[in-house]
């Protein structure tokens, strides 16, 4: 019985060391490429990998039609531990910010922004994976 039981969780450790490396390796595309929803629901922004740096897009704003098409994201680095670093510019204000970005749990990304050549946090927002 504990022969069993020492197998179960040999075999536990190995599933879940699998599953880790898996998720290392997917590629920053399939997980942060899409549509992504900020958190008052009225901006879409479309993030895509182009040469290994993600641009983000308006692609739907809630009655600004003006907005459509402006890049909010640029030049948007992820490590391999899929934390991004770039550039986010406020659509509303034209503030640009450094950014800080990573997968807070599937389908949610956090977005912290500071100051140019600054660690003082600005703002930080949860954008939601648009899903059909």
């Amino acid at each position: 019985m504990l022969w069993i039981s020492f197998v179960m969780v040999v075999m536990g450790v190995i599933g879940l060391v699998v599953l880790i490396n898996k998720l290392e390796s997917t590629p920053a595309s399939l997980i942060f490429g899409g549509i992504w929803l900020n958190e008052a629901l009225n901006i879409r922004m479309l993030l895509h990998d182009i040469d290994s740096e993600f641009q983000g897009s308006v692609i739907w704003a809630n009655g600004v039609d003006k907005l459509l098409g402006f890049k909010m994201v640029k030049n948007l680095r992820f490590s391999k531990s899929k934390k991004g670093k770039g550039k986010y510019i406020d659509p509303l204000t034209g503030q640009q910010y450094e950014i800080n970005l990573k997968l807070k749990r599937k389908g949610i990304i956090l977005i912290n922004g500071y100051l140019p050549n600054s660690n003082n946090l600005v703002f930080s927002q949860e954008w939601k994976q648009f899903t059909s």
